[in-house]
């Protein structure tokens, strides 16, 4: 588990794809990770970064970068794919704050 994977978030109230953008060093140390909700509920906002098929998602869906939230490691089961950010603005803890753009790298895992 990495900085920038997508995985299943599978919590019990709800299930869904989440960007990890916790810094690497803190993963494996902690109980949970701060993560970017993916989802289809789409409404335009400029906090909002676009997916689709070509990104690995199982369809149109956005990044909400405004509803960032802890997800226990747990619940994160299964690995999507990979996202490497051209630019990121961090915090002085070093969390992801917004992204002007963003490539992607699909990443088949075995």
């Amino acid at each position: 588990m990495k900085r920038g994977e997508v995985w299943w978030c599978e919590e019990p109230e709800d299930t869904h794809p989440a960007l990890i953008i916790s810094r690497d060093e803190d993963i494996n140390r902690l109980f949970d990770v701060i993560a970017v909700p993916v989802t289809s509920n789409i409404r335009g906002w400029d906090t909002e970064i676009p997916l689709d098929r070509d990104d690995g998602m199982p369809g149109a869906c956005v990044l909400s970068l405004h509803n960032t939230f802890a997800a226990e490691k747990i619940f994160l089961t299964n690995y999507i794919t990979t996202y490497h950010y051209r630019i990121i603005a961090t915090s002085p803890a070093g969390a992801t704050v917004g992204a002007d753009r963003m490539c992607r790298t699909t990443v088949s895992r075995s």
